[in-house]
């Protein structure tokens, strides 16, 4: 899921309910650089986790698409959210 926020652009996506985050979202931190494809641009940007917004970002996104609430509920963690800031 992709979520335009101030800055940049939010991303999170669970991992079918499993225990851990997805590797994507660890692989994306690690490397902090990623190429992100908004309509027809292809954007550079950098990734980061999120201070203070996560739990905002999660709220939007839960409203927005209700189903993610309940997978976020059968977790024992929050769905993890990635910040994409254009570099």
């Amino acid at each position: 899921m992709c979520q335009r926020v101030r800055g940049g652009y939010a991303v999170s996506r669970r991992k079918g309910g499993a225990p851990s985050n997805p590797d994507w979202c660890r692989n994306l931190l690690a490397r902090r650089g990623a190429a992100v494809e908004v309509g027809a641009a292809t954007v550079e940007a950098v990734a980061r986790a999120p201070d203070d917004e996560h739990q905002p970002i999660s709220e939007r996104r839960n409203e927005d698409y209700p189903g993610q609430a309940d997978y976020e509920r059968q977790s024992s963690r929050p769905m993890p959210v990635v910040i994409l800031e254009p570099s």
